[in-house]
């Protein structure tokens, strides 16, 4: 029993010394690869960085202002009008209230000096219309007393009047006491005197009447004033009359001359209570005249007041003017400060001009910060771009116009169209480079600014070339070889490639489309046997 369990296990150890020899004289499999001729389009593989084409710098329009809150971070998208960052507004708040108060008392102070100038203009209007009154009555006051110099004719006029009355009465006592003597030389003579003086008296006082009838006319006198010299017309008529009649009885006496001579001094007598009576109303004109004198130095004195008030008026309207426009002035300066308050007051709370992500933060809470700081970078992901250095011994490839094709490092299965629009004019002499920039077709991808990506640049087309997938050749940018089974060996074999398309390479010499390629070259080595089987690789189009 103890022999038969030591049999069995050395013979299965010795079965598998068997196969391991067997297996081991068996070569090797590797997997191989063909050249194929296809149109290629030649690529020039460099690293880009996304970038935005315009890049928004967010800082304070407020100098020394404090920072409350920070809303972002970088990285963070944002809306156009989102708040980021709000500011203290303490300070600008109380400013703003002090503004839109003082605002508040500058309007005030318009509407009283409006008011004042209003009043000013209807005190202006009043005097005016008083100066009017004033100057009209100085103008009626000034012809009346004119016109009151022919009272003082009329009051000795009456006075004369009463005079010859006075006399009339006289010499008709004294014709009465003569008719009754009878008829003498001497009298015959005094009555033609009389009757002379008489006629002469008629003629002043027919002139006189005529006079007051003008004045009456233009309102002048009154009916009273004319009526006396009516009355002492006629009363003269009536005198003359008698004593053209006396006259005549003197000459060639009657029988009746003295009742005749009686009526004559009765009427006499009469004619003197006329007199007297014309007199006393001529006087009485005459006083008026005085308060005539009164009334246009009362006329004049008002003239000048109202002209004097009317300068006061038109100085309180200047002031006036002048005030309103101060104030008017002010109060829109008091409006455009409230205004400005305002304005800064809302410039408290910073808002995204535009719709991006945040690239940079350079502020915390707390920090005071000036109108120079730049707080915030937001670029627009609407406006990116893709920028690669290329090598300038590649430059003469370089053209703008070319394709691009974008395969961005965050998202290994995205593939983005490009053009190569600007190439920069100037080169890195310390890494010997030139900026190429690339302009993206598809502008809703998901990449934002700063992220790498590997493009290709498309720089040249090459129809039913000869190509290789560049995994399976060894230095392909300096002494390219690839390997290569022949009868079932692996040689190495040199070739002469040059860039492809993406993930391939051009051959120029030393192989051909019958060669078989190991497409890992390192999977065998040169001399081994090997048996050789087709790799699976996705076949580009």
């Amino acid at each position: 029993m103890k022999r038969t369990s030591w049999i069995v296990p050395l013979v299965i150890i010795a079965a598998l010394v068997i196969v391991i020899i067997v297996m081991r004289n068996q070569p090797k499999v590797v997997e191989v690869i063909q050249a194929q001729r296809r149109d290629v389009s030649r690529t020039l593989a460099v690293t880009g960085q996304v970038e935005a084409i315009s890049n928004t710098n967010l800082s304070s329009t407020i100098n020394g202002i404090q920072v409350l809150k920070v809303l972002v971070d970088k990285g963070s998208r944002v809306k156009s009008g989102q708040p980021l960052i709000i500011l203290d507004d303490r300070e600008l708040r109380a400013g703003f209230a002090r503004a839109e108060a003082q605002a508040k008392v500058s309007e005030a102070n318009t509407y009283k000096a409006q008011a004042q100038l209003s009043a000013a203009l209807a005190g202006l209007e009043r005097t005016k219309a008083q100066a009017s009154g004033a100057g009209k009555n100085t103008d009626l006051a000034s012809e009346a007393l004119k016109e009151s110099i022919d009272i003082k004719n009329q009051r000795d006029l009456a006075s004369s009047n009463l005079k010859s009355a006075k006399e009339r009465v006289i010499q008709a006592k004294e014709s009465a006491a003569r008719t009754r003597e009878g008829a003498r030389s001497q009298a015959i003579r005094v009555a033609q005197s009389q009757v002379r003086q008489l006629e002469a008296q008629l003629r002043l006082s027919s002139l006189s009447l005529e006079r007051s009838k003008s004045l009456l006319a233009q309102g002048a006198v009154s009916q009273a004033d004319f009526d006396a010299s009516k009355t002492s017309f006629e009363s003269s008529t009536e005198t003359l009359a008698q004593a053209k009649e006396q006259l005549l009885q003197l000459t060639e006496p009657r029988s009746q001359d003295v009742s005749q001579a009686d009526a004559f001094e009765r009427e006499a007598a009469a004619n003197l209570v006329g007199a007297k009576s014309a007199l006393e109303n001529a006087e009485r004109a005459y006083r008026n005249r005085t308060v005539l004198k009164q009334s246009l130095n009362n006329a004049q004195t008002d003239a000048r007041t109202s002209k004097a008030s009317i300068l006061t008026s038109e100085s309180e309207i200047k002031q006036a003017q002048a005030a309103i426009v101060a104030a008017r002035a002010e109060m829109l300066q008091s409006r455009a400060n409230a205004e400005q308050a305002r304005t800064q007051l809302s410039k408290t709370i910073l808002l995204s001009p535009v719709d991006g992500v945040v690239t940079n933060r350079k502020v915390e809470p707390g920090e005071t910060v000036s109108n120079t700081t730049v707080l915030l970078s937001i670029a627009t992901p609407k406006r990116l771009r893709i920028r690669a250095d290329i090598d300038e011994t590649n430059l003469h490839d370089i053209r703008v116009g070319q394709r691009a094709l974008i395969a961005p490092d965050a998202y290994p299965k995205l593939r983005l169209e490009g053009t190569v629009s600007e190439i920069i004019p100037s080169a890195n002499s310390e890494r010997g480079t030139v900026e190429v920039r690339i302009s993206l077709k598809d502008q809703n991808s998901p990449i934002v600014p700063q992220l790498t990506a590997d493009v290709n640049l498309f720089t040249g087309s090459f129809p039913k070339a000869l190509t290789l997938s560049r995994d399976a050749v060894i230095n392909p940018d300096t002494n390219a070889k690839v390997r290569v089974v022949v009868g079932g060996k692996i040689e190495d074999r040199s070739v002469k490639v040059q860039t492809g398309d993406v993930g391939d390479v051009m051959i120029e010499e030393g192989l051909t489309e019958n060669d078989l390629v190991i497409a890992n070259p390192l999977s065998g080595s040169v001399g081994e046997t090997v048996k050789t089987k087709a790799a699976t690789r996705e076949v580009k189009p």
